[in-house]
Parts: C-alpha cells; structure tokens; sequence
C-alpha cells in the first residue's frame, strides 16, 4: 500500500511538472504571436517627401499615421514632410503610428508690434523677434535720429497691434537727423544669413547683393562683405551691404583694408542737409570741395521732402568679391 502511495505521489509531480511545462510553453509561443516578433518594418526617409507617399506606405504596411504640426515655407511646396517621429531608418511593428510635421499652405498670424520711437536696433531686435522681417529702412529728415518714424507694409501704415503673415517683410521710415548721417560699418563675417541681415538693419544699413551657390542652404556662413568694416571709414545711413556666402573655410576673407583712395572724398564729396531757411523738412544735395565721388547717387527728392539711401548705387563693391 505505502508502495503505491509513493508512486502515486511521484506521478502527481511529474503531472504538476508537465502542466507548468505546457504552460511556460504556451505562454511564449503566444507572447511571440502578441508581440509579432519578426514582423518588423524598415521606414524609409519621408522628410521632403510628399505625405501622399506616406498614405501610401502605411496603408501598404498595416501602419498609422497622425499629422502633430505644420510650418510654413516658402520654399516647399504645401504638404511635404519636414518631419518625422520614428526617426528614418527606424524599425517598427505593424500597427505603429508615425507622427509627421508637415509644410502648411499658409503661414501663420503673427502680431505686429509697434516700433515707432525706438531705435533702429531695438526695432529690427523686435521685428525679427515677433517672427516678422525687414523689407528695408528709408531715411527721413527728422531731429530724433536713427529713430522710427513710421512702419510700413505694402507702403501703407500699418499699427502695432495688427494681425500679420509669419515672415512679412516690414518698411521702417527712420529719422536721418538734419544733416547728412555716416555710421560704421559692422562686421558680418562668419555670420550665418539671417544674423548677418539682422545686423545689417540693426546697424541703419541695407542689404545688397547676396552672392554664392544656393544661399538658402543652412550651414552657409558670410566670408566675405562689402564694403569691410572699419573703425575709421564711414557710409551714409541706409547704404548698402553686400555679402558672399559659402561653407569652405577657405573662402573666408580675413583682410580689413579698405581701398583709402577711393574712400578718401566720402566724406566730403557729398553732403545732404537742411536749408531751414528756405524749406523746412526739405533735403538739397549740394557738392563740395574735395574729391568727386560719381558712385553716391540720390534718386530724385519725393514730394513729401523724403530720401531713400537705399537707392545709393554701390555696383563697385560687387568687384570686391
């Protein structure tokens, strides 16, 4: 009797053994059916692409796909992918969603701020700031200079306050002062694009020629610019920057000289002032002695006494690159 209750024991536990066994087996063989183990799927890189061609593959491939942001740019055309989450590349199991960001058909609302009687460079710093840009700075008489005077879309006043486009380019019509204005050039070399134009405003010039292949590609920086900066010759406010742009260190322009024959009758070759005594808030130009300089040209006065040093023709520095 005890001989048969030890077998019946042993064979209870080799029973117990057998279940537990079949379960563990089970257990895994439905987790690897559950987790779809070697079904995984290769993204490819959707970035620039249509988001057709991402409708397409997830449908192909037992996915999903959900649209988390859109920006606008100009450059791409509405609907491309500039964005996406599982990065390129990535594997991923059937069922997965991908999120994208995706170029929107148009841009953004953003607030105009109101610039008028601030400075140069604390206007540009807040336009630029709020996601607006610069179209160009026009230099009027006025006795609060490098002061705004006005802002300007599309040449009509526009108030702080007013609803925008994202990346709108802004007019700002800024007090000359009474007499003709010089400042200094600044130094833009090895500035990215858009620093380098913000500090061209910033310092009441205007932006010229952009020279170099592909200049909206990231990763460029300024190598060279003219005219130079330089602690010693001056240019009339609103004049003209020109820039190259370019990734190769070699193409970076390290020398300062200016060509001091040339520059030497900037000063003197022409002067812009106020004749309070005959018309008041009225530019004359007027030559005098010193040497002649045929490459500063005003366009003709406007009837509301204005000038635009923007229109001064710079073609020479365009040699210097």
């Amino acid at each position: 009797m005890s001989v048969f209750r030890n077998k019946y024991f042993y064979l209870n536990i080799f029973l117990a053994i057998a279940v537990l066994g079949a379960l563990l087996i089970a257990t895994l063989l439905s987790l690897k059916t559950f987790t779809r183990h070697g079904e995984e799927i290769l993204l490819p890189d959707f970035e620039g692409e249509s988001i057709v061609s991402l409708q397409s593959f997830v449908k192909e491939n037992n996915l999903r796909y959900a649209i988390i942001d859109s920006v606008y740019n100009d450059d791409l055309t509405p609907g491309t992918i500039v964005l996406q989450d599982p990065y390129p590349h990535s594997k991923v199991k059937k069922g997965r969603k991908i999120y994208v960001s995706v170029v929107s058909s148009l841009p953004e609302s953003v607030i105009m701020p109101n610039v008028v009687n601030l400075s140069v460079r604390q206007a540009v710093s807040l336009i630029y700031g709020n996601d607006l840009t610069i179209d160009k700075l026009i230099f009027r008489s006025g006795f609060d200079k490098n002061s705004v005077q006005e802002q300007l879309v599309d040449d009509e006043t526009v108030e702080g306050g007013a609803k925008l486009k994202k990346f709108t380019p802004v007019t700002l019509i800024v007090s000359a002062g009474n007499r003709a204005s010089f400042t200094k050039t600044p130094d833009i070399v090895g500035l990215t694009k858009d620093e380098a134009i913000q500090r061209i405003y910033q310092h009441s010039f205007n932006v010229g020629t952009i020279l170099g292949n592909n200049v909206n590609l990231t990763g460029l920086k300024v190598v060279s610019q003219a005219p130079k900066s330089s602690n010693i010759n001056t240019y009339p406010l609103g004049y003209k920057i020109n820039f190259k742009l370019s990734n190769d260190p070699k193409d970076v322009d390290t020398t300062k000289s200016f060509d001091y024959s040339y520059q030497s009758g900037i000063d003197t070759s022409l002067m812009i002032y106020m004749q309070e005594d005959i018309y008041e808030d009225e530019f004359i130009e007027e030559e005098v002695e010193g040497e002649s300089n045929d490459d500063f040209i005003l366009d003709e006065e406007t009837d509301d006494g204005s000038f635009d040093q923007n229109t001064i023709e710079n073609d020479f520095f365009e040699e210097e690159f």
